[in-house]
C-alpha cells in the first residue's frame, strides 16, 4: 500500500486513539462521581443502609439494559473479538452510551467489576463507528 493510502488511515487511527481516551476519562469521572454521590445519599441513612447502594445501582442497570440497549450479541472483550473475527468489526455503536452509563451506574454503586471491559467496548466502538463512517473497508475497521 502507498503513503497515500495510509495517511488517511493512520490520521483515523490517531482520531479513535484520542477520542477512546477521553471517552474512558469521561467513563471514570462517571462512575466516581457517581460512587462519591451514592455515598453522600447513604450517609444520612446510617451505616446498615449501605446495601441499599448496590441494590439501586442493580435496579438502574436492569431498567437500562431491558428498555435502552435490548437484546445483545456481542458482551464483553470476547464479544468484541467475536464481532472484530467475524462482523468486520462492525458493533452497534449507538448503544455506547447507554452501555457506558449502565457500566458506570454498576461500578459506581459498588458492583465487584472493574473498568477494563466498558473502556474496551468504548475503544472498540469508537473505532468502529469512525470506520464505518469513513466507509473503510472491513480488514480497516477490524484495525481501528
Amino acid at each position: 500500500m502507498s503513503r497515500g493510502d495510509w495517511l488517511p488511515h493512520g490520521v483515523a487511527a490517531v482520531v479513535v486513539a484520542l477520542a477512546a481516551g477521553a471517552g474512558v476519562m469521561v467513563f471514570k469521572w462517571m462512575y466516581e462521581g457517581l460512587g462519591a454521590a451514592g455515598a453522600r445519599w447513604i450517609e444520612p441513612l446510617g451505616r446498615g443502609a449501605v446495601v441499599l447502594l448496590p441494590v439501586v445501582g442493580g435496579l438502574v442497570v436492569g431498567l437500562i439494559a431491558r428498555y435502552l440497549i435490548g437484546a445483545e450479541r456481542h458482551h464483553g472483550v470476547a464479544g468484541i473479538m467475536e464481532a472484530v473475527a467475524l462482523g468486520g468489526g462492525r458493533l452497534r455503536f449507538w448503544r455506547i452510551p447507554q452501555k457506558t452509563i449502565a457500566a458506570a451506574a454498576s461500578i459506581g454503586c459498588g458492583a465487584s467489576v472493574g473498568p477494563e471491559d466498558p473502556s474496551v467496548q468504548i475503544g472498540a466502538n469508537l473505532g468502529s463507528m469512525v470506520g464505518q463512517a469513513l466507509r473503510l473497508p472491513e480488514e480497516r475497521i477490524r484495525t481501528l
